[in-house]
């Protein structure tokens, strides 16, 4: 059974003051709140690990990985795509109900210059 799931990671409001502009470009907008849209997560550790899909300037589709402390993360949504299982038909609130609409579903990435100096910040 190939079921692709992705993830919606909400944070607590004081992290995404904390974090601010270098987090807005990742963010998606959806009934349940601004989170992290990613294809893969990792709590094991005291950074909190999202893998995303963004796309460049150029269309060049990328995976990137944010991390952030374990404490910033309110609560996780895991959303199966392929939600089929058992043999009675059930309706199920489509993923985009729950994340936010397909267009949101991929991020723009931030110029170079500006991804720099964001990645310097997280460092300090």
């Amino acid at each position: 059974m190939s079921e692709q799931v992705q993830y919606a990671v909400h944070l607590f409001q004081s992290a995404l003051v904390e974090l601010g502009e270098a987090l807005a470009p990742y963010l998606h907008e959806g009934p349940s709140g601004k989170h992290v849209l990613c294809s893969e997560i990792d709590a094991g550790g005291p950074l909190f690990e999202m893998t995303i899909h963004a796309v460049d300037e150029a269309g060049t589709v990328l995976e990137l990985e944010l991390m952030v402390p374990v404490g910033m993360v309110k609560l996780v949504i895991a959303v199966q795509q392929d939600a089929r299982f058992g043999f009675a038909r059930r309706s199920k609130p489509t993923a985009a109900a729950i994340v936010g609409t397909p267009e949101t579903a991929s991020t723009t990435v931030p110029e170079a210059s500006s991804a720099e100096s964001r990645a310097s910040t997280v460092e300090s």
